[in-house]
């Protein structure tokens, strides 16, 4: 019969609150206590956020692209049109951007850029800020394609990154509002 190893006594007598300092519950905690110094707006964007995304992901599962369009706006083709907002929109936008980041981050589904920027122009449409969602394509090494979704409101882009220099656009979306007013700014073939 082989002998304990000296070290397995020490582990059964080791206190079991010295377990959370090690490995995801220590992240937890941290998360949990970031989340406490929060302000309650940055919480409730943060949980509307990550219930947004949840939501974003399944739909994305069961409902083809064509049906989901309409949310993120008009179609307005491949031309680029990212609508300029004032201080408290970019003060709103700023505050999707972080919820929709952190949100992302702690999302145990799918999380990458479709959900996101489904998300983030959802959440643009409810606080009301103008924004462009874009979707585009990177042709990398071998002819292998690549697809990015992001959102951008004004200055700020609200999930995606720096993507007008690494994609593509094949199309955007602007709200709905925004694209009435183009239509309205933009002269007809009647009146030239």
């Amino acid at each position: 019969m082989a002998a304990a190893p000296p070290y397995a006594g020490a582990m059964l007598e080791q206190p079991t609150h010295t377990l959370l300092r090690t490995g995801k519950p220590n992240r937890l905690r941290g998360m949990a206590a970031g989340f406490a110094r929060m302000p309650a707006a940055e919480k409730a964007a943060l949980l509307a956020a990550w219930v947004l995304i949840g939501l974003s992901a399944l739909v994305l599962r069961l409902v083809a692209f064509r049906r989901l369009a309409p949310l993120l706006g008009k179609t307005i083709g491949p031309n680029v049109f990212v609508p300029l907002i004032d201080a408290r929109q970019t003060e709103r936008a700023l505050l999707i951007k972080r919820a929709v980041r952190r949100a992302a981050c702690i999302a145990p589904f799918r999380s990458d850029c479709l959900p996101q920027a489904l998300t983030g122009a959802v959440f643009c449409r409810i606080l009301r800020v103008p924004a462009t969602t874009c979707l585009g394509i990177r042709l990398g090494s071998e002819t292998k394609i690549a697809a990015h979704a992001w959102v951008c409101a004004g200055a700020i882009r609200v999930t995606g990154g720096l993507s007008f220099d690494e994609y593509a656009v094949v199309t955007c979306f602007s709200t709905a509002r925004l694209a009435r007013a183009e239509a309205q700014a933009v002269p007809g073939p009647q009146s030239l």
